[in-house]
């Protein structure tokens, strides 16, 4: 049986070659997407769509990350702010700023009425891919990607 599987690991940005080694498979040498170049890098406007799966733990109980959860289908909308980049998700009735912080990836702010996080935002593949991390552990992110641009 065949299944293709996407794999995200966030790895510094000198890495430029690995090995992927995984239990009964072949090892395989992987090399990272490339990442935004400094601020505004790869981070480029318009419209994203969520690439399904998606990865968010069932029944997370902060407000702004239930909305998210529980719209169908996201979209991702980026577009140029004041110091830095304003984001929506609408079909979750989210908003919020990016701003960049560093090592290819972007501190996010995101709103729904009064509740609020923070999160992270990372570009890959001259923007094509975007990774929105809502919380630094596992089973928090979602994947998006420009329109007829497919999740590597």
């Amino acid at each position: 049986q065949t299944a293709k599987m996407t794999l995200l690991f966030e790895v510094p940005q000198e890495v430029s070659e690995a090995v992927l080694r995984l239990e009964g498979l072949s090892d395989t040498a992987v090399k990272p997407l490339a990442g935004p170049s400094g601020p505004g890098g790869s981070l480029g406007t318009g419209t994203y769509v969520e690439a399904p799966p998606r990865n968010l733990q069932p029944l997370l109980q902060d407000p702004v990350m239930a909305a998210v959860q529980s719209a169908p289908r996201l979209e991702l909308t980026v577009a140029k702010g004041p110091e830095g980049f304003r984001l929506a998700l609408p079909g979750a009735s989210v908003a919020g700023t990016a701003a960049y912080a560093g090592s290819g990836t972007y501190k996010v702010y995101l709103q729904k009425g009064a509740a609020s996080i923070e999160g992270k935002l990372r570009a890959a593949t001259g923007g094509k891919l975007l990774v929105l991390y809502l919380q630094d552990s596992p089973f928090h992110q979602i994947t998006f990607v420009r329109p007829g641009a497919t999740a590597p």
